[in-house]
């Protein structure tokens, strides 16, 4: 398998699943920017020759049009059979001749063409109606921009939901893959890049270009005509007309401004006033709202999906003076001091909680969970936690990262808040996970080989 689907077999199968479905069938394929949808779906065209790639330009839908006839005639290997057709009458001729075999339509990026011109998703949905359905024909819509794609596709009032037959999301690598994507030597390093770049495949190619994280981030993101020096303004800008307001309150999330209140309080306005940017940046997939397992409540508290952005907003934005007067070793140390004592620990927690759905799925437990998250309360804070359906069986995860190997300490401190956790949440049965890069001391070891509700995980 190509080195850009490491990690993507669920989707892959996802979409060989559709090809082999009896009949029509129409797949929404969505993800942030450079999350993979493109390596995805032109893997997935080079398995079947039968396939109509076409990526959707930033342009009116009359000049995306006259590229779709020039695809449609070199994949018919006819100039002339679309020369001057319609949208309707250029489908017509793909499939025309072919419903003896399925015919592959991918249109990329297919939320530009409907963010210009309102009309051409109730458009496709009637060339799906009146033409595809019954064509055996695969179409695949992909965006980046989840507004786009609710208001074009996969929303339930949308002009195509109804036709929808799979929806992927794809979603950043998980850690073990980004392990993977970087091989050799900067797989020893994946944690730290993993911090810097999440799960975005370009993002992590971008940085391990590079000799170490820190000359990565110098290169990239902060010098001018760096590859990402504008990523974090332009997925802003996709998504939303007027930045503003949401690059003040991403900056104060960057900041450490996690609570509803304490963001309030950094930009002096109202709780009432933030909660549509938080809302729209959630809906966005560029914010997150974290509560603690199960329910939640009020004590949520947010986070920028991206890490990048997080280095941006939380790091660059506050300190332009240093970026654009060229003291940008000054800056490096403060994103380094970022990386060390934020992104790191907060990424090491995605980590061991993708861990944590591995080691339920694998039968560690003779139980399944169902729910997995962090758990706080104002007196103590459990960093990975899952509960099964029943809600009795608590599984509590020690993720930190203490510089040494984890010893007896450690797990009197971990038991001492799930005992907390499990009286207010009236769990019957705690069950207990470290994990640690450094490793374990004997004395941890044989506690944990007599007890076998304990659990030591070395994940690197």
């Amino acid at each position: 398998m190509p080195e850009a689907l490491v990690g993507r077999r669920k989707e892959m199968l996802i979409l060989e699943n559709q090809f082999r479905s009896e009949g029509s069938s129409l797949v929404a394929v969505t993800g942030r920017r450079h999350s993979g949808k493109t390596a995805l779906l032109t893997y997935f065209a080079s398995r079947h020759p039968n396939t109509l790639y076409f990526p959707a330009r930033e342009e009116p839908s009359s000049r995306n049009l006259v590229y779709f006839r020039r695809a449609a005639g070199e994949f018919l290997n006819d100039p002339s059979a679309a020369a001057d057709a319609d949208w309707n009458r250029t489908f017509r001729a793909l499939v025309g001749e072919r419903r003896s075999q399925k015919v592959v339509v991918i249109i990329d990026d297919f939320d530009r063409i409907g963010r210009k011109d309102p009309s051409f998703p109730p458009l496709v949905r009637y060339i799906w109606d009146t033409v595809l359905r019954n064509s055996r024909t695969m179409l695949v819509l992909s965006g980046s921009s989840f507004a786009e794609m609710d208001r074009q596709v996969t929303d339930y009032d949308a002009p195509l939901f109804a036709a929808m037959t799979a929806h992927i999301d794809v979603r950043p690598l998980a850690y073990e893959a980004c392990r993977e994507l970087l091989g050799g030597e900067k797989a020893g390093n994946a944690l730290e890049y993993y911090a810097a770049a999440g799960g975005t495949p370009l993002f992590l190619k971008r940085l391990a270009m590079h000799p170490s994280v820190s000359d990565g981030i110098a290169e990239e993101l902060l010098a001018p005509g760096g590859s990402l020096c504008r990523e974090p303004m332009e997925a802003l800008r996709a998504e939303v007309a007027d930045p503003g307001v949401y690059v003040s309150v991403m900056t104060s999330i960057a900041t450490g401004h996690r609570r509803l209140l304490d963001i309030s309080e950094d930009l002096g306005i109202p709780q009432t006033g933030l909660t549509s940017y938080l809302a729209n940046l959630v809906s966005a997939g560029i914010a997150e709202r974290e509560v603690p397992v199960p329910g939640g409540g009020k004590k949520g508290r947010y986070c920028l999906s991206d890490p990048l952005s997080e280095i941006w907003f939380g790091c660059v934005n506050p300190n332009l003076a240093l970026l654009e007067t060229g003291r940008r070793s000054a800056l490096a140390a403060i994103i380094s001091n970022k990386l060390k004592n934020d992104a790191v620990p907060r990424a090491y927690r995605r980590a061991c909680t993708e861990r944590l759905w591995e080691m339920s799925s694998s039968g560690v437990w003779d139980f399944a969970l169902t729910e997995a998250g962090g758990w706080w309360d104002r007196e103590a804070e459990i960093g990975v936690c899952g509960y099964d359906a029943s809600g009795r069986n608590l599984v509590a995860g020690d993720c930190s990262l203490r510089g040494r190997p984890k010893g007896l300490q450690d797990l009197e401190e971990l038991t001492a808040a799930s005992e907390r956790m499990a009286r207010q949440v009236r769990a019957g049965a705690v069950f207990w996970v470290l994990f640690s890069p450094d490793g374990f001391d004997r004395e941890l070891e044989a506690r944990a080989a007599s007890d076998p509700r304990i659990r030591l995980v070395s994940l690197e």
